[in-house]
């Protein structure tokens, strides 16, 4: 089971998980945000055992002003992940060790670096 489209907010998510069923081998869904608090209650609803951030961009600047407030914000998707679970980050990205760190804290067990840097996973 997937979202469809971008239903990656408050709504598109709670219809998303609403497709799985008890035999669903997984579910892929996007969480997504605009404003600060909105990934973390979303994060806790999902519960996922993998939580992968892309990038932390200009992209979402608009409304969260800085990089930094971005980052912090993306972070929180780890507030829902599994005891346990996989973090899946860029290890281009000059957030990594933030994230890192951040889902460490939350108690992922794994940390996978995707990108082109030495020591990519």
């Amino acid at each position: 089971v997937y979202s469809p489209a971008s239903y990656n907010n408050h709504i598109g998510v709670p219809l998303s998980l609403s497709s799985l069923e008890e035999n669903t081998a997984f579910g892929v869904f996007e969480i997504g945000m605009n404003h600060e608090g909105e990934i973390e209650p979303l994060s806790l609803l999902a519960k996922p055992d993998v939580a992968i951030i892309t990038t932390i961009a200009n992209s979402h600047i608009g409304h969260l002003k800085t990089l930094d407030k971005i980052a912090k914000e993306k972070s929180t998707i780890f507030s829902g992940l599994k005891k346990g679970g996989t973090a899946i980050l860029n290890y281009d990205n000059e957030y990594f060790d933030f994230l890192a760190n951040i889902a460490l804290n939350y108690g992922a067990s794994k940390i996978i670096k995707v990108g082109k840097k030495q020591g990519a996973d």
